[in-house]
């Protein structure tokens, strides 16, 4: 969407505010969108106020406002006669709750509903379901899973990528000088082989596949051989462990080995289009095994329906509610 500004049939500010966070989590904004956001909000005081009520408010409603996006995909864009007068109404009555700040939904978005303003200025970025390969200069070569971002940095002597978001398999043939994985708070260097690095909730978890790595920590150095993983905080490194099936999602699959279910579900969910929500708390620590291709990850959800006799309630939009 180009030169994207407030819709002008919006006829008060709040509804021009509650439209910008309809656009932001429909998933199709981009940097220029977030761009012009920012200068909306600099533009007048009253934009900026009316924006965190907007935030905060959808934040409130929650899941309510997950299935109102899966129901209503089309009332989620920017420009003016998109939306009925009455759902606009509606819409600016239930947005207009409470106030938090309008920069930290931008840097931390909330329920992850839309890009942060870190991955809408990356370098390259996946949707998702989507793979990406990306050919770089010197023999890399760079796989970027789902729903992941990063940017690169080969200026001068410097080669590095830093992982915004998700997930990536990097790949050297040695050519030219080691290159630098910068996630969070560490720095996996590399010169010959074959690693992978995802950005967890909490954590960072870098797997060695081939060759070596050396991962550098505010806590020391740790070297890394062939078939070892290592996660770490902004605190400390857990000891090594051996990989399992971390290339899985390379080949198309998932694997799961006697992993809580709540965990899978969270896992499908960086694949699949739409929303597994898993509302019984008990159902989400029973454990699954099992492996699934993630082209058809609705086959998943049918087996937990009948392994554990969940209710499976599917809504449009590709909502799926688990109880």
């Amino acid at each position: 969407m180009a030169d994207i500004i407030p819709p002008s049939g919006a006829s008060s500010v709040q509804q021009q505010a509650d439209a910008w966070v309809l656009w932001l989590q429909s998933g199709r904004a981009t940097t220029r969108d977030a761009q012009s956001l920012r200068q909306w909000c600099a533009a007048d005081a009253a934009h900026a106020q009316a924006f965190e009520r907007a935030r905060s408010a959808w934040h409130e409603l929650g899941e309510t406002g997950r299935l109102f996006r899966a129901a209503h995909p089309r009332d989620a864009v920017a420009p003016a006669g998109r939306r009925s007068p009455a759902r606009r109404a509606f819409l600016g009555g239930a947005l207009t709750a409470a106030g938090a700040a309008a920069a930290t939904a931008l840097v931390y978005p909330p329920l992850g509903l839309w890009p942060s303003l870190s991955e809408l200025g990356a370098d390259y970025r996946t949707a998702v379901g989507e793979q990406r390969r990306i050919d770089l200069r010197g023999g890399i070569q760079v796989v970027l899973n789902t729903q992941s971002s990063l940017s690169v940095d080969a200026t001068g002597e410097r080669r590095e990528i830093a992982l915004r978001s998700g997930e990536l398999a990097l790949s050297s043939d040695g050519t030219e000088r080691a290159i630098d994985i910068v996630g969070r708070n560490g720095r996996v260097r590399m010169e010959r082989g074959e690693v992978e690095v995802r950005l967890l909730p909490a954590s960072v978890c870098v797997t060695c596949v081939s060759g070596g790595a050396q991962l550098r920590h505010p806590s020391g150095t740790f070297a890394l051989a062939a078939g070892e993983q290592l996660t770490y905080d902004a605190h400390a490194v857990a000891p090594r462990t051996t990989a399992h099936a971390a290339s899985a999602w390379r080949s198309g699959a998932l694997v799961f080995r006697d992993t809580l279910l709540a965990e899978a579900v969270a896992e499908i969910n960086r694949y699949r289009p739409g929303r597994v929500v898993l509302l019984n708390a008990q159902l989400g620590e029973r454990r699954v095994s099992g492996k699934f291709r993630i082209a058809h990850l609705d086959q998943a959800i049918d087996r937990i329906e009948e392994a554990f006799g969940a209710h499976v309630r599917r809504l449009p939009g590709g909502m799926v509610l688990l109880s």
